[in-house]
């Protein structure tokens, strides 16, 4: 065991200017190792949190962040270090609510400070988008987590909060810290800590090695593949399961609510699988509101309810427990994907493993919400015509969080993307392929295409185009719910702006053009005022408030120097595919 001093000198140069390489994931290396909440005096001024770089490399701390509110948008507080922050191998940093009053009880500077009150130690940057508070860590329990974009590098929960692991860590009495003992050994359990009577900050333990726990020590537990088995339905749903299971990844998801959940996938340990390949050797467990903690990595002793959610076999989280056994374990190798073989009966049997697309795909649907794009063998673009999904034809790949998507490429279609690989996922009705590594991707960005030639119609001729305006919203809340899109002024600016170019330069302004997912009709007469520039005529509006409460209505614009429009009225149209519409007023042939 070694024991290391970091003495505040270290903070000379700190922000200097220098040269940063690029920073990957530094999951497992950057690591609290203690924390002081019950001082002796005002906790305000003189609580403070111990951070430590385990690893071998310069970590970059500028987008960093740590803090005590566990989920975005809440009401405790959340801090960003400095910009050129940075922290050494085996060096410890503290950040402490006010370098005077942690000076008063240590006699030396801490590294930076969240309230100001000395101006030669670095101020922590407030982070507003995630929380909306200031750090105050409770004396009867709390959270204090590290976070990089919107993953987990660390966290720890004590006294009565349980929110990461249980038991929690155990509260201490007035004057005493907890700390990690040793400083570099991670199993997300209230293991990893001890009380320290006399509080170190800026000393750590650092051990040579850490224990894992191997899978042939411990008891006999069925495989993930006898839980899944061989149907699109487990054979143990609705019965309570303990098996064992190595993290492949994870995913965050916000619905139209607002209310973020979280999955986490695991697969059996390398060399426990059931060796059969209809088996799938992976599966998902649903966290709930729950921010993991857990690493991809860890293995886990995981017990819990097996269910199916809409065709997708998880684990609940209702009384879920896990156990993390040991940390850095050997990941499973990935399927290999085979578009010519990915029948639905082949895609089950893969459900929550890791997959690795061999070669370079083709873009065929562009970036949405730079969250998500779609891919596949050809650079072809795909159409649906009937009922039946392309199924094995396209793979859409999403980032691990719909809510914050940094570095999720933007792409078009044609350009050609490789390092493809994640757990395949099941949802609405669509296999998907969750990217762990989005900094993996390699982009082959395809030329552009020609711009098209605009329709201009002779003396006799009209010409028709229909355009989806994809969520053409105003800025006024007419719902009260998180679900209706509220942009801002200068976002619906640069939304007509576009549309006025593509109306009028590449489309040529059409006779008749519908458009579709507008919210209501002054935005269409707004579109049309500034459309009469480049037309050199006013659109007419032919619109009615359609049914959908979600405010997704469909128009008409027409040239009223060569068309008129006599009447109109709402309809639905009978289709071949089934939409699972019922209305009263039409009268569909069967099929």
């Amino acid at each position: 065991m070694r024991f290391y001093t970091i003495f505040p000198l270290l903070l000379f140069g700190l922000l200097s200017p220098v040269w940063y390489p690029a920073q990957l994931d530094v999951t497992g290396q950057l690591l609290i190792t203690e924390l002081y909440y019950d001082t002796p005096g005002d906790d305000g001024q003189e609580e403070w949190i111990e951070i430590t770089n385990v690893g071998t490399a310069v970590i970059l701390l500028s987008d960093i962040r740590i803090g005590d509110e566990e989920s975005s948008g809440g009401r405790e507080g959340m801090k960003r270090f400095p910009e050129g922050a940075q922290i050494g191998p085996e060096q410890s940093l503290i950040i402490a609510q006010t370098a005077v009053g942690f000076r008063a009880l240590f006699g030396f500077n801490p590294h930076f400070e969240m309230i100001d009150s000395d101006s030669t130690v670095p101020n922590m940057r407030n982070s507003r988008l995630w929380a909306t508070g200031d750090v105050a860590l409770a004396n009867d329990g709390d959270e204090v987590l590290l976070l990089q974009d919107a993953a987990i590098l660390d966290a720890v929960n004590y006294g009565d909060s349980t929110h990461y692991f249980a038991p929690s860590v155990a509260g201490v009495f007035r004057g005493q810290s907890i700390e990690r003992v040793p400083a570099n050994c991670d199993s997300n359990t209230a293991a990893d800590w001890q009380p320290a009577r006399v509080p170190t900050p800026g000393t750590v333990q650092l051990d040579a090695q850490c224990t894992v726990v191997m899978a042939a020590e411990l008891e006999t537990l069925p495989t993930i593949g006898d839980i899944q088995g061989t149907t699109d339905i487990s054979p143990m749903v609705n019965e309570i399961v303990s098996f064992r299971g190595v993290v492949t990844g994870w995913l965050e998801d916000r619905n139209a609510n607002g209310i973020t959940f979280y999955t986490l996938f695991v697969q059996d340990v390398p060399g426990t699988e059931d060796g059969d390949p209809a088996t799938s050797d992976g599966i998902a467990l649903f966290l709930g509101r729950k921010r993991p903690s857990y690493q991809i990595g860890d293995q886990l002793r995981i017990t819990g309810q097996v269910t199916e959610f809409f065709g997708y076999t998880e684990i609940d989280d209702d009384n879920l427990e896990i156990l993390v056994e040991g940390g850095q374990s050997p990941l499973p190798e990935p399927v290999i994907w085979d578009w010519s073989d990915a029948t639905l009966t082949e895609l089950e049997s893969w459900e929550s493993m890791l997959v690795a697309v061999p070669d370079a795909a083709a873009v065929v649907g562009a970036t949405f919400s730079s969250c998500a794009l779609i891919a596949a063998e050809n650079a072809d673009r795909l159409f649906q015509r009937n009922e039946q999904a392309p199924t094995g034809l396209v793979l859409p790949i999403i980032h691990t969080s719909d809510v914050d998507c940094t570095g999720f490429p933007q792409l078009k279609t044609g350009d050609r993307i490789s390092n493809i690989r994640g757990p395949l996922i099941y949802q609405f009705d669509q296999f998907k392929v969750v990217q762990q590594e989005p900094a993996a991707l390699h982009i082959d960005q395809a030329a552009w295409p020609e711009r098209p030639l605009p329709l201009i119609p002779t003396a006799n001729q009209i010409s028709a185009a229909t355009l989806n305006l994809e969520n053409y919203f105003d800025a006024v809340d007419n719902t009260g719910t998180l679900a209706e899109p509220k942009p801002s002024e200068d976002d619906i600016a640069s939304r007509q702006a576009k549309f006025v170019h593509l109306i009028g330069n590449l489309l040529g302004c059409p006779t008749l053009l519908g458009v579709q997912e507008v919210e209501n009709e002054p935005l269409l007469a707004t579109l049309a005022e500034a459309l009469t520039q480049p037309c050199g005529f006013r659109y007419t509006i032919s619109h009615l408030d359609s049914p959908d409460a979600r405010g997704i209505d469909v128009a008409l614009l027409s040239d009223p120097r060569r068309v008129s429009v006599g009447a109109m009225r709402l309809q639905q149209v009978c289709t071949t595919i089934n939409t699972g519409i019922v209305d009263s007023t039409i009268d569909c042939p069967t099929g």
